[in-house]
């Protein structure tokens, strides 16, 4: 889900416990971020970093991120180069010492061979063994028993995963069809558990 930010804000909760009160904090987006049409489309926790994943998002606290960004509680910092090909990053995770990103970019940083999908090693982006060809972009990401679980209609080498596939070792794994697109993935009660959108025409009527 996808949040405007003309409408949102940032903010930090501090809860104190044994009381009732709660502190708010806000970080006005006019402070932020240089574009109005901003919208951020993922806030992940990843190694104890907030990290933002946007379109339209160039700049950040007054540096330039290009659609990425990390916040540490008090100041916004860069991911390299970022989104370079103008398009939207959706979610990001930790996995094997690196911060895995996936959306609907072409490429990230100075590696152009990183369709939709990019992990970010501390110094620059990379791209996976497998490259992913285009199409619609990759909408979620999560990990569950050493695997990457990727949620959107993923195309690998001209297969079509449908809704949701999972990445191991170099390689990935077919974990049946959700039959649509998923949009997200999360883990809970150790299950991988993935909502996908559903269409059914009748007629000329549309449903989803």
């Amino acid at each position: 889900m996808k949040i405007n930010i003309k409408q949102s804000v940032l903010f930090g909760l501090l809860v104190f416990w044994g009381m009732t009160a709660k502190t708010q904090t806000y970080i006005p987006y006019d402070s932020c971020f240089n574009v109005s049409w901003t919208e951020i489309y993922a806030m992940d926790i990843v190694n104890d970093t907030l990290i933002l994943g946007a379109a339209g998002m160039d700049t950040a606290g007054g540096i330039y991120v290009n659609k990425i960004a990390q916040w540490d509680g008090h100041h916004f910092h860069a991911m390299g180069l970022g989104e370079t090909g103008g398009d939207v990053v959706m979610e990001s995770t930790y996995y094997h010492n690196c911060i895995y990103i996936v959306g609907g970019f072409g490429s990230m940083g100075n590696e152009p061979h990183t369709v939709h999908i990019a992990y970010w090693d501390g110094s620059q982006y990379n791209k996976l063994s497998w490259e992913i060809i285009g199409g619609e972009p990759i909408h979620s990401i999560t990990v569950w028993h050493d695997t990457l679980f990727l949620g959107g209609n993923i195309n690998v080498g001209g297969t079509l995963y449908s809704g949701i596939v999972g990445y191991h070792a170099g390689g990935y794994i077919d974990v049946g069809s959700l039959l649509e697109k998923a949009w997200d993935v999360t883990v809970y009660d150790d299950k991988v558990y993935a909502v996908r959108s559903e269409e059914r025409r009748v007629g000329k009527e549309c449903r989803s």
